[in-house]
């Protein structure tokens, strides 16, 4: 696979300035000190200049907004003349942000969602793709499942952002877990996991579903919520896409059937249901 180059150069410019922010901060301690009169350096640039437009829509736009912010707290002594008394902390928890944003960068643009470990929106695009063209081309089937935590937006509000971060990361690692080799799961959105089952039918597809749901059934994986143990589960829909299947229209059914669903039953081995869209794929095929 040759390199994309244009990747490369982002990433350098990411480093750089990570760099030149450590440089800098070295220079005002220096002033602090009393071992300089002056920073002889110049003030690096606002982080966010240097994170790509088309980055941004996936990444937590919590810690872009709190990075912005302790940016912009960090450089405005400058302006007026004085080094604040606590110019190290400002720094540190500026600079915290700052790491933490540059290896998700890094995940993102090595194609990998980084809270999840799985596929980003964008490599599932251009892998949808290729299956669609092999399945039109050589008749090799493939099977697509949505799976959704249960319960996600009461996990949101009873949690901590880091432990929703935790449970998103156990469900990948789980998933990843019960992959086979040639398979693929991405994670495009915060609680959606699509699952890419290559080479088998929709009976295979939800064999794979069955497998992911009793090793989180062995696992019995818990969070507290108000007080009472709840195990972390998911529910969701398999399709078997045919030639000529919208890919697009196709995951939009899948989200649409799963929302129709009880997540309150919080058991996914008793449940498999079959997308209606799957069916009316089947019924005109």
């Amino acid at each position: 696979m040759s390199l994309d180059y244009k990747k490369i150069d982002r990433l350098e410019k990411i480093l750089k300035l990570q760099d030149a922010y450590a440089h800098w901060q070295m220079d005002v301690m220096k002033v602090m000190s009393g071992h300089a009169s002056s920073p002889s350096l110049p003030v690096p640039p606002l982080v966010m200049q240097y994170v790509p437009e088309d980055l941004r829509e996936n990444l937590p736009e919590e810690l872009l907004q709190d990075l912005h912010s302790s940016n912009e707290d960090l450089l405005e002594w400058p302006l007026k003349g004085a080094i604040p008394e606590d110019f190290l902390e400002r720094y540190e928890d500026f600079y915290h942000r700052f790491r933490y944003l540059r290896e998700l960068i890094f995940m993102e643009e090595s194609g990998y969602e980084p809270i999840s470990g799985l596929k980003n929106k964008r490599e599932m695009r251009k892998d949808m793709d290729l299956e669609m063209s092999r399945l039109s081309r050589q008749g090799q089937p493939f099977t697509l499942a949505l799976a959704m935590i249960d319960g996600f937006d009461e996990i949101k509000q009873a949690l901590s952002p880091e432990d929703v971060a935790g449970c998103i990361r156990y469900i990948g690692q789980s998933i990843v877990e019960c992959m086979r080799p040639a398979d693929d799961a991405y994670h495009p959105k915060e609680n959606e996991f699509f699952l890419c089952i290559r080479q088998t039918d929709l009976s295979g597809g939800l064999r794979a579903f069955q497998r992911l749901g009793e090793f989180l059934e062995a696992q019995n994986f818990t969070i507290s919520i108000d007080g009472q143990a709840k195990r972390l589960t998911l529910t969701g829909c398999v399709a078997e896409p045919v030639e000529g299947s919208n890919v697009g229209e196709l995951i939009d059914g899948l989200r649409r059937d799963v929302s129709t669903i009880d997540k309150d039953r919080g058991n996914i081995l008793t449940y498999h249901e079959v997308s209606p869209l799957q069916r009316f794929i089947n019924k005109d095929s």
